[in-house]
């Protein structure tokens, strides 16, 4: 049985703080490899701690930081591919790539997506583009893993048993989360690595203080 834990005092001074590994930059806007230093964080935390009911709160902090993660980079990828569309350039540079890939589409389509449209046909949308454009897909087994992550996110998150199922206990986050970080990882490297092979830099941050620069 787990002793009871004021949890206020068992959480560490630092735990709000997360390790840059890089100078502050005040011009540097957050970004999806911002809040996988958060995910990297957490899970390195759940490592550290004994106590299993701080580590379930970790861990489901893993997962929904995880998601916030994957859907912030979906974002990133549609503005990246909207602002190439509406960016006023010479007649001649719309026939070269990388804006002869997206001649012909609709810029209200990604805008109504940005505006309110659901993760899935974001997702769709983006991977979409990435297959047409570079004749790669992504694998079946992650676009599964990060469904399951984004289905007990709404578990942890809205916490309606009739919609999303019965909540996480503590050792069934742990396990989850133990594959979190490494599905937003590759989600977001993916699609960083696509859009850079397109010259369409998703400029991310790694945990390690890295900046991911186009090939």
């Amino acid at each position: 049985m787990t002793k009871k834990t004021n949890l206020k005092s068992a959480l560490p001074p630092d735990a709000a703080r997360i390790p840059a590994g890089r100078e502050a930059r005040e011009e540097l806007q957050p970004t999806a490899g911002d809040l996988l230093s958060d995910v990297y964080f957490l899970e390195q935390q759940i490592a550290r701690e004994t106590d299993d009911r701080i580590r379930g709160i970790y861990a489901r902090s893993t997962i929904v930081m995880s998601v916030a993660t994957i859907e912030a980079i979906t974002n990133d990828a549609l503005t990246v591919i909207y602002d190439l569309m509406t960016e006023s350039v010479p007649l001649e540079c719309l026939k070269v790539p990388p804006r002869s890939h997206f001649k012909g589409r609709s810029t209200d389509r990604i805008r109504s997506l940005l505006r309110r449209g659901l993760f899935s046909r974001k997702q769709q949308y983006v991977l979409a583009q990435i297959e047409r454009t570079t004749g790669h897909a992504m694998e079946s087994a992650l676009i599964n893993e990060i469904d399951q992550l984004r289905s007990f996110r709404n578990r942890i998150v809205h916490m309606r048993r009739d919609r999303y199922g019965a909540n996480l206990d503590d050792s069934q986050a742990v396990l989850l989360a133990e594959r979190a970080y490494s599905s937003a990882r590759s989600y977001l490297d993916f699609l960083t690595t696509k859009f850079s092979e397109l010259n369409l830099p998703i400029r991310t941050v790694r945990p390690d203080g890295a900046e991911r620069q186009p090939s």
